[in-house]
């Protein structure tokens, strides 16, 4: 009788304890404990940026004497304005304009007695470009650059006869020409618009070794939004 008494207080508990676990359950024996979804979150993706840059410095032709023998250097001037593909890579457009200068120390070391006339060389460039930045981060950035585009020479000539012979002083033709242009800089960030930009660039001139490339050291400030 006790053992019989026993068993049923056993039964009796384990009814109890599947009826306290059936009420936390639905009838498909889901849970009705509501379900908290946290949703995912995507990494943010960096919207697309455009630039302006503005530049100066000095540039420095590497050519044939005709254009070395008297002018050396001149400061340049550069825009390029471009917008970014993606976080490493960029495309746009620039300009560049660099007044070659004329030296007289070099014309009078080779014609003492003659008075020149003073001609400037104007070195035109204008260009598609592509940038990479290396490594984008906050702080300094730096990156390389390259262009395809076209150069213009203006023309410089000086002639005079004496008697009776012409004597040819210097003589620049006006040219146009395919040119390639490569760069590496850094950004310096001032604030998230705007940073200082220092570069060094060259230009190479298709198929004239007159011409040849030109050199310039640069720096300026780029504006982004």
């Amino acid at each position: 009788m006790v053992r019989q008494r026993s068993v049923w207080l056993l039964l009796l508990a384990a009814l109890t304890a599947i009826a306290v676990t059936g009420e936390a359950q639905t009838k498909d024996g889901k849970s009705k404990t509501p379900l908290t979804v946290t949703p995912r979150v995507q990494p943010k993706q960096q919207g697309r940026t455009t630039s302006l840059t503005v530049m100066g410095g000095a540039g420095w032709p590497l050519a044939k004497e005709s254009l070395t023998d008297f002018w050396k250097f001149g400061p340049i001037f550069a825009a390029t304005f471009s917008t970014s593909v993606n976080r490493h890579v960029s495309v746009g457009v620039g300009v560049d304009l660099t007044v070659l200068r004329f030296s007289y120390d070099a014309f009078w070391s080779k014609y003492p007695d003659v008075i020149p006339l003073d001609r400037k060389v104007i070195w035109w460039d204008v260009y598609l470009l592509g940038k990479y930045t290396l490594l984008p981060q906050k702080g300094i950035t730096p990156y390389a650059t390259f262009s395809l585009g076209a150069t213009r020479l203006t023309q410089a000539s000086f002639k005079q006869v004496v008697d009776s012979v012409k004597i040819t002083y210097y003589e620049i033709p006006p040219r146009n020409r395919l040119s390639i242009g490569i760069a590496a800089g850094a950004d310096f960030e001032i604030t998230r618009e705007v940073s200082f930009v220092a570069e060094i660039y060259s230009v190479f001139v298709h198929n004239d070794p007159e011409a040849g490339m030109l050199l310039a050291l640069r720096g300026g400030f780029r504006f982004t939004w």
